[in-house]
């Protein structure tokens, strides 16, 4: 695993799918989290002792700040024949025994994807499972195509990152808003802008020292909703 998420300096996100009917579903999913500068996580490689593999699939959950759980009409791979149910399933499960925070994504009847041939008793044990989501508490979305996945996904970028309890305001130096502010309009609405953008961004600020750069950022970060994730970092080159 990175050592950025172990240590908790990277945010990470579980993301759970079949491989067979959302593998590409996953792998859109993956390149949007990386984009935002969020570290995917799924695992794709089972071990022959379901055991083992269980406790693999729980600490990965219990490392990530949330999951993302794709669900699709296909059952996949079983993860025990006594429980009769797949590993995407146990994830789910797994993800919901621990209360970790989930966005989940059904695929509707009408989703642009082959459907893969199983056995009937699979086709069943997961028309349970979805019905055991939709029939249930915890909050879902239905997508009929990839497009319409992928920017449900974006959409949940935001709130990832603002329930994932990361730091809002990263301060080297605290800076005093000043007892009033005038001027800087044209500059406060391009970071206001900047600051609202779905997806995370640095943005970086510069000029020659004693300039307001400092105080300017600090301004804009104090009118945005509490709810928006950010923070200012004052960086020290040669000539600040």
């Amino acid at each position: 695993m990175d050592w950025q998420v172990e240590s908790g300096e990277r945010l990470s996100v579980f993301v759970s799918a079949t491989t067979a009917d959302l593998g590409t579903c996953r792998q859109a999913v993956r390149d949007i989290l990386l984009d935002a500068g969020i570290f995917p996580i799924a695992q794709d490689h089972f071990s022959p002792d379901h055991r083992m593999i269980e406790q693999l699939i729980t600490d990965r959950i219990l490392s990530v700040d949330a999951v993302i759980c794709l669900v699709g009409h296909v059952f996949g791979t079983q993860a025990s024949s006594v429980a009769q149910r797949s590993y995407t399933q146990l994830e789910f499960e797994i993800a919901c025994r621990f209360d970790r925070p989930i966005y989940t994504f059904i695929a509707t009847e009408s989703f642009g994807c082959s459907r893969i041939d199983e056995p009937p008793l699979c086709r069943e044990l997961q028309s349970r499972f979805r019905n055991s989501i939709t029939n249930g508490p915890r909050k879902y979305e239905w997508f009929s195509s990839r497009g319409e996945l992928e920017n449900l996904v974006r959409r949940a970028i935001r709130p990832i990152l603002a329930g994932a309890g990361k730091k809002r305001m990263i301060y080297e130096h605290q800076p005093a808003l000043p007892a009033f502010f005038v001027g800087r309009t044209n500059e406060l609405q391009q970071l206001d802008e900047a600051l609202r953008r779905h997806t995370p961004s640095t943005i970086a600020i510069v000029g020659m020292g004693g300039q307001g750069k400092t105080t300017l950022v600090a301004q804009a970060l104090s009118a945005i909703p509490s709810g928006v994730p950010a923070g200012l970092r004052r960086g020290f080159g040669e000539g600040n």
